[in-house]
């Protein structure tokens, strides 16, 4: 699987979202800062009807714009259209050369959203609100 994800990168319409992953390690702090919470990206490129193409999840070692970015300049192609929850850090995606739009989308009217994702097809097996 790493050596199929090596030969391409996503590109055209993506969107991006930050991500924990962990398990039950007792004793461990709690929250967004426990040493028990791996951090990482999931972007999924859309075709023109809003459907995933292709996936790619990155471990990074922080939510910051220099961890976006470098791995920004990894899996998108330089001029990609990243949509994105508008966290902070992913303004990374610019210094990779890809157009963001980011902020809250949930906000927009109806018909300025992107395409959803349809229930089941999420990469992360989680409802789009």
């Amino acid at each position: 699987m790493v050596e199929r994800d090596s030969t391409y990168t996503l590109k055209g319409d993506v969107q991006v979202d930050d991500a924990y992953l962990s398990g039950e390690l007792t004793g461990a702090a709690t929250g967004r800062g426990s040493e028990n919470k791996v951090p990482f990206v999931a972007a999924v490129s859309l075709n023109p009807d809003g459907h995933p193409l292709d996936t790619k999840m990155t471990q990074i070692p922080g939510f910051t714009r220099t961890a976006i970015a470098v791995r920004a300049a990894r899996v998108l192609a330089p001029g990609c259209k990243v949509t994105m929850d508008g966290l902070a850090c992913f303004a990374g995606v610019t210094d990779a050369g890809c157009l963001s739009l980011s902020g809250d989308h949930r906000r927009l009217p109806q018909t300025q959203r992107p395409a959803r994702i349809p229930l089941g097809q999420h990469p992360l097996g989680q409802p789009q609100n």
